[in-house]
Order: structure tokens, then sequence, then C-alpha cells
């Protein structure tokens, strides 16, 4: 199973020696506990390995039915096979969330922890459910022919014509602040 891997900057994982191109065997393997881990997800790799001293490769995993809460994954076996950084994670990590897509089954909101939904264009609308659930859009923030600016101070919010500036408003005791780009 291809999984993602950290290090730490001698590429030591638990003070075992890895070396890139080498397979590794145990006798047994128990998540979190004994055996080779790795996640199949390539950004999980960043909640056991921080990027500022950290390497990270792409490796093989002969992973067991065993998951961890999040797609770390364990196993007898394991081969590093090459060393691709925080950028080749990154790149891995975009892949990995559009590979989870049913793109035949898109949808404009979304359900669930960790869901993300974004859209872009006039009037675009984004929403989501679930923990650590985010949504993102862009464009114009219109109603009508009139673009949504607040006023300082306690006062309520009142239409005025957007120049640009930051603006900020308050929705269900959380602040927003937004740019408005018309």
């Amino acid at each position: 199973m291809k999984c993602y891997k950290g290090f730490d900057k001698d590429l030591k994982c638990r003070d075992f020696q890895y070396e890139i191109g080498k397979e590794y065997e145990e006798e047994r393997a128990e998540i979190c506990d004994t055996g080779f881990h790795a996640c199949e997800n390539p950004l999980d790799v960043f909640g056991y390995y921080v990027p500022a001293d950290s390497r990270y490769c792409e490796v093989d995993l002969d992973a067991n039915d065993q998951k961890s809460d999040d797609s770390k994954r364990v196993g007898k076996k394991i081969s590093i096979k090459a060393e691709i950084g925080i950028a080749g994670i990154i790149k891995a990590g975009v892949e990995y969330i559009k590979d989870q897509v049913n793109w035949d089954d898109d949808k404009k909101s979304n359900t669930g922890d960790w869901s993300a939904a974004t859209n872009t264009g006039s009037r675009s609308a984004a929403t989501n459910t679930g923990d650590c659930s985010a949504a993102t859009n862009t464009g114009r923030l219109v109603s009508g022919n009139q673009h949504w600016k607040p006023v300082s101070g306690n006062r309520r919010r009142k239409r005025e014509r957007c120049n640009g500036n930051w603006m900020q408003f308050q929705s269900k005791r959380v602040y927003w602040m937004l740019y408005c780009t018309c």
C-alpha cells in the first residue's frame, strides 16, 4: 500500500535508522505499538513530524487492517521509496484529497467531520457541517446593486457602497473579516 512517512532530520523514527531504497521487516505489527507505521493521507504525517526539522518519504507498507484515528496504518514490512520533502507531501496531499471526491456525485454542500467546500463567482455560497469543517467563497458580496459594508461601533450593519476596504460583520458571535474586491 502506498503511504507516506515522516522522520527526524537524520531519517530516524523512534530511534530506528532508515535508509532510502531499503526494505525492513518485523515479526509483529500492532497499531501505535510495534511494526512500521505510515499514513495513507500524506497531510496526516504533519501530526507526527512537524515540517521545521523533519524529512518525508513515500513508502510501500504491507499494512494490516488496523487503523488509527487518522489515516495512520501499521504493517510488518516497509520499503522506503523516495524522499519527497514538504513540497512533495503537499502535492501528494492535494492529489489524495482529489482522489477521495466522487466527481459524479459532487455537491455544493458537504457534511461530516473535516469536510471542505469551495465556490467562486458573484453570489457564490458554500456550506459545511461537522467538526473542523471549512467553507470558502470568492466573488462579490452583493445585494441588488449594493455591497454590504458594516458600520463601525455597536450600531447595526447598514448597506453602503463598498470602496474596496476590509469589511467586518458578526454572525452568531463570530466576527468575520472580508476584503471586497469589486
